[in-house]
């Protein structure tokens, strides 16, 4: 297990600006061994970052693997944002031979329009679930 301390410098829903937080990863490195999870992030000390999460407890579990944290990087006189996908594969649709390629991570041009983004994708409707059916398949 790898626990990643952060600390919030901007928040937009769930967690509060200056509060510290832990992320929970399964695979890491002990002494000699290592355990390496295809997708799982890669964080460095002092990097600036927007990070989507969920709560375990008191600690922060990303979304899933290679989803949910955009890199902020310099760029020119701003800083864009960009996807942070690190070793994920995807499997190709319909392909032969090699049918894994690397996905292509999601960029904004600058902080504004990514914020701009999520403002929008937030003020759409959210959904909770109502009850679960089980589905039955006719035999052919």
């Amino acid at each position: 297990v790898t626990l990643t301390t952060l600390q919030v410098i901007d928040a937009f829903k769930g967690a509060k600006k200056n509060e510290i937080k832990t992320i929970y990863q399964v695979g890491g490195q002990f002494k000699n061994k290592v355990l390496q999870v295809m997708g799982a992030h890669k964080f460095t000390k002092n990097e600036e970052m927007f990070f989507f999460a969920m709560s375990l407890g008191d600690m922060l579990v990303s979304y899933g693997v290679g989803l949910g944290k955009f890199r902020i990087l310099p760029d020119k006189n701003q800083f864009q944002v960009v996807e942070d996908l690190h070793d994920l594969v995807v499997l190709k649709n319909g392909g032969t031979g090699d049918n894994y390629e690397a996905p292509i991570p999601r960029r904004y041009p600058s902080v504004g329009e990514f914020k701009n983004a999520l403002s929008s994708a937030m003020s759409k409707p959210e959904y909770s679930l109502l009850e679960i059916k089980p589905m039955y398949l006719k035999n052919h």
